[in-house]
């Protein structure tokens, strides 16, 4: 991603003027001109456009303008934090940053962290209490990529057909669930009413890698209504006030619901749906193939047994 062509898009964004965003970034207005088209290219969309009101920001750009912000701040954190514990707490710096040979490195979905989390924790404290791990979440994409970049030994992911340079291993055809307030009288084969009402829309990388699924459940029930949202706790609370629905992996909700009290009703339509598919995806390492075979044993056991009931 180009940082400059980020900078100077959110410059223009602040000032609503290339002349005066120029000035905010310490370039020449040619230069910031020539960064933005560049970006624009990169991206393959406009983000800005000029009319009698002066510079506006495009569809495109007022999507793209919050992860842009995301993108910059990740940066500017991870580059303080990499300045600033090279002096006081240098042993925390090291650990937290040294990409240890004989240390296991775990990804997993954002949205299946909560069923995952259980079966692989067991398999490390009980049988490997040794051995040293990190685990971290991501999106699926950022997941695939780290595996294909040999980031992580071990992702688990929903998966879908983009280049992968690694072992997959299928878990689970995980079926969708709609989701509504019990107060809202609905069923899935309601259909104009389905039409009626809101759908709540998952504004959220999961989305965008799953956009065949959102294609299809919007195609099929014709939906032209969104409420739009990019937090699983922000939508049970959007559902409990009644008037929309969801439909979801039953993963992306499967914790949350059985942790929860929310009045929610739930119908089972995988039989309407294509289902989501979720994998592992695992690296070869010779020092550690004992625990990544153990891990990966336990999470096909677990979708099997527990996780399928």
């Amino acid at each position: 991603m180009d940082i400059e062509g980020i900078k100077s898009f959110l410059a223009v964004a602040k000032t609503k003027s290339f002349s005066k965003a120029a000035e905010l970034v310490h370039v020449t207005q040619p230069t910031l001109s020539i960064r933005i088209s560049k970006l624009e290219e990169g991206l393959g969309f406009k983000l800005l456009k000029r009319n009698w009101q002066g510079v506006q920001l495009t569809k495109e750009g007022y999507y793209f303008l919050s992860f842009a912000i995301e993108f910059l701040q990740s940066i500017d954190n991870t580059a303080l934090f990499l300045k600033e514990y090279v002096g006081e707490g240098k042993t925390s710096y090291e650990e937290v940053t040294n990409h240890k040979a004989d240390r296991l490195y775990i990804g997993l979905d954002e949205w299946l962290a909560q069923i995952c989390l259980d079966p692989i924790l067991d398999i490390l404290t009980n049988k490997y209490p040794n051995q040293n791990y990190k685990i971290m979440t991501k999106p699926s994409k950022a997941i695939c990529d780290l595996v294909n970049y040999s980031g992580l030994h071990i992702g688990v992911m929903y998966h879908n057909e983009r280049e992968v340079f690694y072992e997959t291993t299928p878990l689970v055809l995980d079926g969708l669930v709609m989701l509504h307030s019990e107060s809202l009288d609905l069923a899935p084969d309601q259909i104009e009413k389905l039409r009626s009402l809101k759908f709540i829309l998952f504004d959220n990388p999961v989305l965008t890698y799953h956009s065949e699924a959102t294609r299809e459940i919007i195609g099929k029930l014709g939906i032209t209504n969104f409420q739009i949202v990019n937090n699983v706790d922000v939508m049970f609370k959007t559902l409990l006030y009644g008037g929309c629905y969801t439909i979801l992996p039953r993963s992306a909700v499967h914790g949350q619901l059985a942790r929860s009290s929310y009045p929610l009703k739930v119908h089972d339509v995988r039989h309407m749906f294509s289902p989501a598919k979720i994998c592992m995806a695992k690296r070869e390492s010779e020092l550690l193939k004992d625990v990544i075979s153990d891990i990966e044993a336990a999470l096909i056991d677990y979708f099997q047994t527990e996780y399928s009931r």
